[in-house]
Parts: C-alpha cells; structure tokens; sequence
C-alpha cells in the first residue's frame, strides 16, 4: 500500500468559470460535506497512481475538496502481476467479452483465490489508518476485495465500477455475481453511472 500526496486546491477558482447559482451550490455542497466529515477522512482506494482514466481523475478531483477543509487521503494498493491478471480479465467480462477461443468461460475458485490472497495484506495495513465511521471509496474491480475488512472494521465503504456493458449477457451476469460474492460478508453500497449492475443482481437482465 502506498499513499498518493493529495494537493489542496481553492474550489473558488472556479468562480469565474461558473455561474453565479452554480458557484454557490458548488460552495454550499462542499460546506455541507465539510461540516458532515467533520472528524473523519474521506478515503479513496484504487490501483494505480499514475496511467489510467481512475488516476487521472483522481489526480484532478481530489485537490479540491481538500482545499475546502476536508480531510482527503489517497490509497493505492500493491499486487502481484497474477493478481492484475485476473482483474483484466474480470475487466473484460464487465464488458461482455468472452477471452477465450472456446467462449466465456466462469470465473473459477483458483482465480479467486488468486484475486484474494494479495489483497489481504493491504486490507490489514489499510484497517490500521482508516477509522471506524471513515467514508471508504473504493475503485474497480481491483479493490472490491478490501470490502469485506474495512466494513468489518467499521469504515463506511462504497464501491464505485467506473467500467462495463450498458447491456448484461452471460460474461456480465457472470462477473457482477461474482462480484458481489466476493463482498459477501457485508456488501458495500453500490455507485455506477450504468445500470448492467443492478439489471443483473435484480433479474432484470435474465433472458
């Protein structure tokens, strides 16, 4: 595990780019979140600091609501390149693609186990600086394991999968179920802008 420097920025440059109604609801929505984290760190998790559309926008996003007084901090996890091995093809499976000549193929207990076993050292390492009550976000695929430990310890975790189909086949059906077992114990609350993950877990996506 190793965390990123997040820079603190002044939200108010953006003053003059926006409205004046847009720029006191963008002041007014890090007010409220600045009074309701007050005595907590705003988390964020993921698997890369450099390269990558999560990095980049963390890179971009994260200073500002520093700047505005919440106290915001960056993990990044370490993992072996078997590890990376089974994300990338978890990535994609999001995106509906079977990998392999004779078509899609289920995620199996092996890959599991190879998923998991790197990340049970980071959880442990990330448990011990992350505060029960800490709102915990965590990125993609990659960390979705880490779930089960920061819920445990008390951290209010949300997953957010910034990648997959807008539209569930069996390589989709297949990986979002997995997915969700794999936080089986406490499920963290779901963010995507797409709706394959719901249609999925809901039956809505079932022929």
């Amino acid at each position: 595990m190793n965390e990123e420097h997040v820079v603190a920025l002044d939200p108010a440059k953006f003053d003059g780019l926006l409205s004046a109604q847009h720029a006191k609801e963008f002041a007014d929505a890090l007010s409220t979140a600045r009074r309701r984290l007050a005595g907590r760190t705003w988390w964020h998790i993921n698997s890369t600091a450099q390269g990558g559309g999560v990095a980049e926008m963390l890179q971009s996003v994260l200073c500002y609501p520093s700047g505005a007084g919440i106290d915001t901090r960056w993990l990044v996890i370490d993992a072996n390149d078997g590890f990376f091995d089974v994300t990338k093809r978890i990535h994609k499976l999001l995106h509906g693609e079977p990998d392999s000549a004779d078509g899609f193929q289920p995620l199996g207990d092996e890959e599991r186990a190879v998923y998991e076993r790197p990340l049970a050292p980071e959880a442990a390492a990330i448990c011990r600086v992350v505060r029960p009550g800490d709102p915990v976000i965590l990125h993609d695929p990659q960390t979705l394991g880490l779930a089960p430990a920061l819920t445990a310890a008390g951290a209010n975790v949300v997953w957010t999968c910034h990648v997959g189909s807008d539209e569930p086949n069996d390589c989709t059906r297949d990986v979002w179920i997995s997915c969700a077992r794999t936080s089986h114990r406490r499920p963290p609350r779901f963010s995507r802008a797409r709706s394959t993950c719901g249609k999925v877990l809901t039956g809505r996506g079932r022929r």
